[in-house]
């Protein structure tokens, strides 16, 4: 992503944001970096109780015609296989905190979930069944805004390098 200063004025005239916005995406910015530059533009103007020249018109065309021009899909992460994790595991060693962040990377993988939410993981989170496996309680997410919770597997692996 391309980082540059917000070129607008004190006084924030709105026909600069759309030059300043053209010239991110021309230099490479992605969508989602162009939206969010935009977005943290706007929030500091309105926090600085200055008028907010992302609100403008020309601003909201030029985001929008960024979008179009380099599409706005993000390119997913690839999955952690068995072979990507074999490889980590066999470079893992074997102090406490090395098995710990193995575990943790296992439990990550399983779940899908983001380390905000591993890292919220607590051990009475864990129901251990005897088959090997075991479910993690998630009890708020990004997703969850209202921390319902929802209950997800853990694969027996996973399992395993938990108990080591």
């Amino acid at each position: 992503m391309v980082r540059a200063a917000w070129p607008l004025p004190v006084s924030g005239r709105a026909g600069r944001g759309g030059c300043y916005v053209d010239d991110v995406h021309d230099q490479g910015g992605k969508a989602a970096g162009i939206r969010q530059a935009v977005w943290a533009i706007g929030r500091l103007h309105t926090l600085a109780r200055l008028a907010n020249p992302t609100e403008d018109q020309v601003v909201a065309l030029a985001v929008t015609r960024a979008v179009r021009a380099s599409g706005s899909r993000q390119r997913q992460a690839a999955p952690l296989g068995e072979l990507a994790v074999a490889r980590i595991q066999a470079t893992t060693g074997l102090r406490l905190v090395d098995l710990r962040d193995f575990a943790m990377l296992l439990v990550a993988r399983d779940l899908l979930a983001r380390r905000s939410e591993v890292v919220a993981l607590q051990v009475e989170d864990l129901e251990f069944a005897t088959n090997g496996t075991a479910t993690a309680l998630i009890r708020h997410s990004k997703t969850d805004q209202a921390g319902e919770g929802v209950v997800l597997f853990l694969g027996q692996s996973t399992v395993k390098a938990l108990r080591d």
